[in-house]
């Protein structure tokens, strides 16, 4: 019995090193959830800081040699320069019409531009040979025509005929004569032969320096009417201050040509 065991023990001790049984499998990886990026959090905006400029000692600055530390316009090439263009003088002229401006060209030169103005407030006709110009009542409105009193004629380079037309719109009244009424003085025509037709009631007398005289009262008058008669009753026409400056202005001219 005792040999029995110690044989099995030497069989045990010299059979060589025992065979290591294999590793353990690696476990599974076990799924985790992603991991969520942490919140972004901005920075608090930061006060800014006072930049502090030293102070600058200017006559220190204008005896510094060398450039001057100031901006300085850049230099554009001489086709980008600005340039100044002198257009030519706006003269009175310019506005006149080309029938007004031929005829005044044939006049004195210190006459031409207070007879070219006159003309251009009336409604004119011109021929070039010989040359002379035709003036009609100045240029009413779009408006109905107005009652009114006016100089109205021709030019030539020596001779002017010239009338004075009274025109009145409104209910008929056959008028016969007229009355100019300049702060209280008064003046009245002889009987007149008036036009009569759907627009109203016309009248022209020819001009004379005793004629002319009349009207430049009237003219220099505060308050002047212009009547209407006839055997049924009158009209009151009020000649107001624009309507006097047309009539001021061709006297003018014709005074600084020497006629009528």
């Amino acid at each position: 019995m005792r040999a029995v065991l110690i044989w099995s023990f030497a069989v045990v001790a010299c059979g060589g090193a025992p065979v290591a049984p294999p590793p353990p499998a690696p476990p599974p990886p076990v799924a985790t959830a992603a991991a969520e990026p942490a919140p972004h959090r901005e920075r608090p905006a930061q006060p800014a800081r006072p930049v502090e400029l030293a102070p600058v000692d200017p006559i220190a600055v204008l005896r510094r040699p060398g450039p001057f530390p100031v901006h300085e316009e850049p230099v554009l090439p001489a086709a980008l320069r600005p340039r100044m263009i002198e257009l030519p003088s706006e003269r009175k002229s310019d506005y006149w019409s080309p029938c007004v401006r031929a005829f005044v060209e044939t006049q004195p030169a210190a006459a031409q531009e207070v007879l070219g103005e006159a003309l251009s407030l009336y409604g004119t006709a011109c021929t070039v040979a010989p040359a002379r110009v035709e003036f009609r009542a100045p240029r009413a409105g779009r408006g109905a025509p107005r009652s009114d009193l006016a100089l109205v004629g021709a030019l030539d380079a020596t001779t002017c005929e010239l009338a004075l037309r009274a025109a009145y719109h409104g209910e008929p009244i056959h008028a016969e004569q007229l009355t100019l009424i300049a702060d209280g003085a008064w003046w009245t025509s002889p009987r007149l032969e008036f036009e009569r037709d759907a627009g109203g009631e016309v009248a022209e007398l020819p001009v004379t320096r005793s004629l002319v005289r009349v009207v430049r009262r009237a003219l220099e008058a505060h308050d002047t009417l212009l009547r209407f008669e006839s055997a049924r009753g009158y009209e009151d026409v009020a000649i107001g201050d624009d309507h006097k400056q047309e009539l001021r202005a061709l006297l003018d001219a014709l005074d600084a040509i020497n006629r009528p």
